[in-house]
């Protein structure tokens, strides 16, 4: 089972500090103010590109790659959560990720860095502990992100339940305790849920992993509520 490090659905913010490529006909935006991944600073951009996602990530897998008695070594790591692929890259001190999916004009994504050595330091503590989640489920990532006008999370969970299972417990919790169902369906692969309470909201998706395994992806916003 490929190690999920993942950087989900985040936010942007200064230059990165480790010098991330650039795939050409990448345009980088600028957006968050300030990301934190498991409690840790980390250094996030946002780009789109006219070019669809498997164009730049053949781009990245070339790039992170090294020749070993002739033959071409992958040193990247490709994790799929649909609509996302990510990319997973050991650079000195840092790991460096490519996460895309199609965009309106192409695709669209995030370049990010961490230093591993922040990671060991940080050890398992996590921001997560109070989300709900089926019993024995494990925690592989808690994003947490704010900008001019809200504050929210990426968190990525993992469990044994089904699907069905999963959609249930998370339907039973937030219409439980007073949330609007926005969204309630079935994807490819898995189930959409979109819970909404005054200035909250909550995204959560959960799918099939290709380890026979369910991911739960779920992605909190409060609006208007940063000081």
């Amino acid at each position: 089972m490929r190690r999920i490090l993942s950087l989900l659905i985040v936010l942007a913010v200064p230059p990165l500090q480790a010098e991330v490529p650039l795939a050409p006909g990448l345009r980088m935006i600028a957006l968050a103010r300030e990301m934190h991944w498991n409690g840790i600073p980390m250094q996030v951009q946002h780009f789109t590109s006219r070019k669809p996602p498997e164009q730049v990530l053949g781009w990245y897998r070339q790039k992170w790659q090294v020749e070993r008695n002739g033959e071409s070594v992958p040193m990247w790591v490709e994790t799929k959560l649909e609509p996302w692929t990510l990319l997973t890259h050991r650079e000195g001190d840092y790991m460096q990720t490519v996460q895309i999916r199609s965009g309106a004009e192409g695709s669209e994504g995030w370049l990010g860095e961490i230093r591993l050595s922040d990671l060991e330091r940080a050890g398992n503590a996590r921001l997560a502990a109070d989300f709900p989640r089926m019993r024995g489920s494990e925690l592989i990532n808690d994003l947490r992100t704010k900008d001019i006008g809200q504050k929210g999370a990426v968190i990525l969970l993992r469990n044994g339940f089904s699907v069905a299972s999963n959609a249930s417990f998370y339907r039973e919790h937030y219409v439980g305790r007073g949330w609007h169902v926005d969204a309630d369906m079935p994807v490819a692969g898995g189930h959409l849920l979109v819970f909404r309470r005054g200035p909250q909201e909550i995204n959560i998706t959960i799918s099939e992993g290709d380890d026979g395994r369910r991911y739960v992806v779920a992605n909190p916003v409060s609006r208007g509520l940063l000081p």
